[in-house]
């Protein structure tokens, strides 16, 4: 949402949040199915055939990593970005959204529906050891194969640019990722103005699901997703 509404500062709705998911939401199942194998080829690019309702020209969604193939068939002249995040960071936020929790079905889990729907559909990743995983490890699992997918299918892809989300604080960083993508850069003060904007914290769904399940973060949590993650982040530029 923090990249949506950064490339929305200089120019209204060139790029929308979770948009495919907002034409058609069963999309979030539909991605996770096509990599776990369950739906097909067809019913992808069908739904990926939804963006032509959309004003918007760009789509930032974690989702649509799963179905990248399809994607890049879709769209061949599409220019792509693989925004990355500092594992820590982001392993801690999934969990305390309670991804890959037992909270889904809890009934007293105030949370909005559309929030179960994500949870349910939270891909299981294809590893053997993938059943006796716990909260931590399923995390940084996903967060792994997520880059790993955004990787391999983006290694020959002509426009593709892999930008950190802690570097779009820096007003140069941000500009580079709106000319990379062609859009229109915004006067300084509503660039700032983005940059300085937090977004989508989901305080919310977070403070429900503490309500329930409290956890504690701890240096020992941080250690084991550094040591599950550490490799492909070092990669990307993060250091301990």
């Amino acid at each position: 949402m923090f990249v949506s509404e950064l490339l929305c500062a200089g120019e209204d709705s060139v790029c929308g949040h979770e948009v495919l998911v907002k034409l058609e939401l069963s999309f979030i199942e539909l991605a996770t199915g096509y990599y776990e194998g369950r739906r097909g080829h067809d019913e992808v690019m069908q739904d990926l055939s939804r963006y032509g309702a959309a004003p918007e020209a760009i789509d930032s969604n974690w989702k649509l990593v799963w179905v990248l193939p399809c994607l890049l068939e879709a769209f061949p002249q599409a220019k792509i970005v693989h925004l990355v995040r500092d594992p820590r960071r982001n392993v801690r936020s999934c969990i305390e959204l309670d991804y890959y929790g037992q909270l889904v079905d809890d009934a007293r889990l105030e949370v909005h529906e559309s929030a179960r729907v994500w949870f349910r559909a939270m891909p299981a990743i294809r590893r053997d050891d993938w059943p006796g995983m716990d909260i931590v490890e399923r995390n940084c699992a996903f967060w792994n194969e997520t880059h790993r997918l955004a990787e391999e299918g983006l290694e020959e892809w002509p426009a593709v640019k892999r930008i950190r989300l802690e570097d779009l604080s820096d007003e140069g960083h941000a500009r580079s990722l709106l000319q990379f993508l062609g859009v229109e850069e915004p006067a300084r003060a509503p660039l700032l103005e983005a940059l300085n904007k937090r977004a989508n914290l989901q305080e919310a769904e977070k403070a429900a699901v503490a309500a329930l399940r409290p956890w504690s973060w701890s240096d020992e949590d941080e250690a084991r997703v550094w040591g599950l993650c550490g490799p492909r982040a070092r990669a990307y530029g993060y250091e301990t």
